[in-house]
């Protein structure tokens, strides 16, 4: 029995059943949307699918999955039980996995060839190029013939080569925005370094968010670029170039695209991914800010004009490199200190409580092999998570610490 049966037998009531289905069915037509098993189009009206062309999209799916499922390290369970139904939650639970956007699935250990042959990792391959929005716009399960073009393109813009290296960036937005971030040069671009923008400055005091901008902070920060991107932003205030003349530039509608998604993944932006910087998407940098003032640095006074400074007439500019190189790698960090001190906290509670110095000490050896075995567990079995090694070595260097006294 599916969990969903399970619910419906010892929980739900009739008149809830009807709404319970409802949810199932938009979660359903989430991930089938996003491997492009079925069209929705989140930015217009067709926000929802009929049944009958859900139905058709999960059958597409687990033919797909029967004839290919022995390139997954997973299987799932009693898949035959669910041909009738709407996906089950092993299935939800793969496809979600599929198309997360913080690199759950690991596409970059399949040959670029395997990809290719198998149409569920196409569709996982075009879903992450799509998501970007300047790649493959229709998600499919065969990969497009300028796929070569479209990974060259974006490793020459991270200074990747190896296209195994630029697939597992696809699986990372912050890994993506970071590598991209990080570039002085980019190769067949115009950007700058900076997103030149609209957005309303009426519409953004309706949304209750406070804004005077600071040149004197802003210039502050313009040392994360290079001078020939502080050079053409003067230009670009002097109306000496085109406020205009980076619109239509792929890497620099790449990079709108970015700040919305990493937004997203930190939950401070709610609104359609539009590649639009308008009330919502700035509202979201507004809170994030916000957090990172009033949870760590009051003293420091991290505010948005370190990010943006408007320019006039409802034109804006935002430091994307700061944005990427900085502010959010030092939200990461004063994250995992907090962390830190929560758990030294735990540690001496624990500790604390023991009258006895031997009893003490035989804690502090188990704290302390304990935290080492995740640390070596975590090497081993997920390399990639950098910034979760580094917060287990802490934990090392703490538990040692603690050892000595």
């Amino acid at each position: 029995m599916s969990i969903q049966e399970i619910f419906k037998s010892e929980f739900l009531k009739p008149e809830t059943e009807v709404k319970f289905t409802a949810i199932h069915k938009l979660e359903c037509e989430e991930v089938m949307d996003n491997l492009g098993y079925i069209e929705l189009d989140r930015n217009s009206g067709k926000q929802t699918t009929s049944l009958e062309q859900l139905y058709e999209g999960i059958s597409l799916f687990r033919q797909e999955y029967e004839l290919n499922k022995q390139d997954f390290h997973k299987g799932i369970d009693r898949f035959g039980t669910f041909k009738s139904q709407l996906l089950s939650e092993e299935e939800l639970d793969f496809l979600h996995e599929l198309s997360s956007l913080e690199g759950e699935f690991e596409l970059h250990h399949y040959p670029l060839k395997k990809i290719g042959q198998n149409p569920i990792l196409s569709r996982v391959l075009n879903w992450r190029l799509g998501i970007l929005s300047i790649f493959n716009k229709n998600i499919t399960n065969q990969l497009s013939d300028d796929l070569t073009n479209h990974l060259n393109l974006l490793g020459s813009w991270c200074n990747i080569s190896d296209h195994e290296q630029i697939i597992d960036l696809l699986g990372n937005m912050e890994n993506l925005s970071l590598a991209i971030a990080k570039q002085d040069f980019y190769p067949d671009s115009d950007y700058r370094h900076l997103i030149y923008f609209k957005n309303s400055y009426k519409k953004l005091k309706d949304q209750d968010v406070k804004f005077t901008s600071n040149r004197k902070r802003f210039e502050s920060r313009l040392p994360f670029i290079p001078q020939e991107s502080q050079n053409t932003l003067n230009l670009v205030q002097k109306k000496k170039v085109a406020f205009d003349s980076f619109q239509n530039d792929q890497l620099h509608q790449l990079m709108t695209r970015l700040v919305q998604i990493r937004l997203w993944l930190l939950g401070n932006y709610q609104g359609k991914l539009d590649n639009d910087l308008g009330p919502l998407s700035i509202t979201g940098i507004h809170s994030l800010i916000s957090y990172i003032h009033e949870s760590y640095g009051g003293k420091q006074g991290y505010k948005m004009s370190n990010l943006l400074m408007r320019l006039g007439n409802d034109r804006w500019v935002l430091n994307v490199s700061y944005l990427f190189k900085a502010l959010l790698p030092l939200l990461v960090r004063m994250e995992s200190d907090k962390k830190m001190e929560t758990i030294s906290e735990e540690f001496s509670t624990i500790i604390n409580k023991l009258e006895k110095e031997e009893d003490k000490k035989e804690v502090l050896k188990v704290i302390d092999q304990q935290i080492k075995t995740s640390l070596h567990l975590l090497q081993i079995e997920n390399p990639k998570q950098e910034g979760a090694k580094d917060y287990f070595a802490r934990l090392v260097d703490f538990s040692n610490a603690l050892v000595t006294l």
